[in-house]
């Protein structure tokens, strides 16, 4: 099974180009310094891990290593010069040129030939003449990462590379048409759905004359949708662009949401790829997320134009608060039940852009059971305040007063009821036994609350790694498939202890006029264990 969405034969996607030079870091022999090689698919991709047949983006921090306007190869067969630029990979003193699929001043896109030898090597990159410093790389077998769009939002890189590389999810139709998976065109369970990626390793084949499409079969091969293994109906090259793998898969039933979590182990020593999202809905139209946002919630969400707010409370001595306003663009909720690599995505069930913030009036003021407390609007528009003592359960208000510019005056009341949960086996957790999955139990909480249970891996103190998992509270329990703590474990092979930490916490909706969606996140109790693994 092959999805085929594109009509092109090389697969390049270019975006606002904006090129920022900084100046040039280079070598006493003054030969160009490589800041970085990577696997196109990922932005968190191990610079110097490449896979025969993989696709590569080259990094140059100083010197360009392309042409000063960006140039891309179209159609087949592949060169190995574009405008000037070329690269060498040398492995056991073997050598080969790489395919050349666009250029720019400081990035290259090329494709690494499917006969490159594995072991550490080498990269040059050779522009007008001139040659680069010799980058070290190491060429494994297979290191298959999903295209998941890093590279096209915000990076490290003062220069990010005008090529990006957006996330590649599509619905596949039995007769084979794809077209690409988002909130208002959702999977189906049942459906088949493509996962595409770069690194799944060596496919034989003339990858220069023309997509080499053939099912590359390996035992490690499995692939999981949520916590649920999916069957697998095809894995290898896409058909479609030179270099683009993928696997196919079948959704399972009793799931859906529309960021739930997809992934794909591809080593025997459960070595997976970084997560991509499906969006995955029962019912017809655009998905939802029961503990987070409605059909007509999403298709506002889809439109930019969900207009929200977000307070918090934090209970310390003394408690803080605060909060802020603007245009929702995403959403990053997993569904109950799932997992992800562990990341400050935040409680919320929006993504609200600092540039979308918007100003609602000099002072936003909290009446709590017991005082009256104001929170100053900053240069950014986010506002914070505390209060002299700690939270207490009671009635609460909330208001603008006379309103801003951004946003009009209004008025909320909400309660807080504090009900707090606690570990109930946190004792017996001693460690981990390969093979068998993870239980965690627990008593309390909001009734209408959620817990999370996060996993790292770590070396003295110091986190390679890991995972959290979402449940509601009133589930009492949730087990942690052993795939999954696999899975991390198999990214920090180092590590000599593992930590595991249960917390409670509350997203409660609150009632703000003129907005579409106002949220109040609300932290509950939270326990913490650390095991050795040696």
């Amino acid at each position: 099974m092959r999805a085929t969405l594109f009509a092109n034969a090389v697969w390049i996607a270019v975006v606002g180009l904006t090129i920022e030079i900084p100046s040039a870091a280079v070598a006493e022999d003054r030969r160009t310094v490589l800041s970085g090689v990577y696997l196109e698919a990922e932005l968190g991709s191990p610079p110097g891990t490449v896979v025969p047949g993989s696709i590569l983006l080259i990094h140059s921090a100083g010197a360009p290593i392309g042409p000063p306007v960006a140039q891309q190869h179209t159609g087949f067969p592949l060169d190995t010069n574009l405008a000037g630029t070329a690269v060498t990979i040398t492995v056991q003193g073997a050598s080969s040129n790489a395919f050349i699929l666009a250029a720019e001043p400081h990035w290259i896109r090329a494709l690494l030939p499917g006969g490159t030898q594995l072991g550490p090597g080498i990269l040059t990159v050779t522009y007008e003449d001139q040659v680069s410093e010799p980058y070290e790389i190491r060429v494994v077998e297979r290191y298959f990462r999903l295209y998941d769009g890093s590279w096209c939002g915000p990076s490290a890189f003062s220069n990010p590379p005008g090529f990006c590389s957006p996330r590649m999810v599509e619905n596949v139709s039995p007769d084979g048409d794809a077209i690409p998976n988002t909130f208002m065109a959702p999977a189906r369970p049942g459906q088949l759905v493509a996962l595409r990626g770069t690194g799944l390793g060596f496919a034989p084949g003339d990858e220069q004359s023309r997509p080499i499409p053939d099912n590359l079969t390996f035992p490690a091969l499995r692939a999981f949708i949520g916590t649920q293994q999916a069957k697998v109906v095809y894995a290898g090259r896409s058909g479609c662009c030179a270099g683009v793998d993928e696997v196919v898969v079948e959704v399972p039933d009793g799931i859906e949401g529309c960021n739930v979590p997809a992934w794909v182990i591809f080593n025997p020593d459960g070595s997976a790829t970084n997560d991509a999202f499906i969006s995955i809905s029962s019912g017809d139209g655009a998905c939802s997320d029961p503990q987070a946002l409605s059909q007509s919630e999403v298709r506002k969400l889809a439109s930019g134009n969900l207009q929200a707010a977000q307070v918090w409370a934090i209970d310390g001595t003394p408690a803080t608060w605060g909060g802020y306003f603007g245009a929702a663009t995403n959403t990053g909720v997993i569904p109950f039940g799932t997992c992800r690599a562990y990341s400050w995505a935040g409680p919320f069930a929006v993504e609200v852009p600092l540039a979308s913030l918007r100003d609602a009036g000099p002072v936003i003021i909290l009446q709590t059971p017991a005082e009256r407390s104001e929170a100053l609007r900053s240069p950014d528009n986010f506002y914070n305040g505390a209060l002299s003592g700690p939270l207490a359960a009671g009635q609460y208000a909330i208001d603008n007063g006379s309103g801003g510019p951004g946003v009009g005056p209004f008025r909320a009341g909400f309660s807080i009821a504090w009900v707090r949960s606690s570990w109930t086996n946190r004792d017996s957790f001693t460690g981990l036994a390969p093979g068998e999955d993870v239980t965690v139990e627990w008593s309390g909480g909001d009734p209408a609350g959620q817990i999370s249970v996060t996993g790292t891996f770590g070396m003295d103190g110091e986190i390679s790694g890991g995972f959290i998992c979402y449940e509601r509270a009133s589930k009492g329990k949730f087990t942690i498939p052993w795939p999954v703590v696999e899975r991390f474990r198999a990214t920090s092979p180092n590590a000599n202890e593992f930590g595991l930490a249960v917390a409670s916490f509350l997203v409660q909706r609150i009632e703000i006029p003129g907005l579409d969606l106002a949220e109040l996140f609300l932290p509950g109790s939270s326990a913490r264990k650390i095991v050795s693994l040696e």
